[in-house]
């Protein structure tokens, strides 16, 4: 049961994707979590547990539903018969713009002011910089990154 509660667990993640995704989206989760008995890999969740958390993850998007490791033809038949009336959810294809940094993302939307990069840590081009990176020293980096933050850069580059 425990892995059918973390199975159920794992469909609010396809529900985030939904919205992004260009193409359908395909869950094809194992039979349980595979164990080891008398040396031999055995997965713990039969076809009837298996079958009833198919529709969680057709809720959260997905278009096509299998399975993975550790299922048979009778668990493809639980979640055949659990999902036989369900209509899966078209792409809706929203689009997001974003950037990132190592230690940081913004998402560019109309809530937000126009983002300000700071590119002012990037070695290329900076001789006394890049022979500090070389020694291993950051205190050029941590000086250039302060002093873009502190004039307002919303990520450093």
């Amino acid at each position: 049961m425990q892995l059918l509660k973390r199975t159920r667990a794992d469909a609010p993640i396809i529900a985030m994707m939904k919205p992004f995704a260009k193409v359908p989206l395909v869950a094809k989760p194992n039979a349980g979590l595979p164990k080891l008995i008398d040396g031999k890999t055995v997965f713990d969740m039969d076809a009837s547990e298996f079958g009833s958390f198919g529709r969680a993850f057709t809720e959260a998007g997905i278009n096509m539903l299998g399975g993975c490791c550790g299922t048979t033809p009778a668990h493809i038949k639980a979640v055949a018969e659990a999902e036989k009336d369900t209509v899966p959810k078209p792409p809706v294809i929203n689009a997001i713009s974003a950037l990132s940094s190592a230690r940081a993302h913004i998402i560019l939307d109309n809530e937000r002011p126009v983002a300000v990069i700071g590119e002012r840590i990037n070695p290329t081009g900076k001789k006394m910089l890049q022979a500090e990176l070389k020694q291993g020293s950051l205190s050029m980096v941590r000086h250039f990154a302060r002093e873009q933050n502190d004039a307002g850069a919303d990520l450093l580059m």
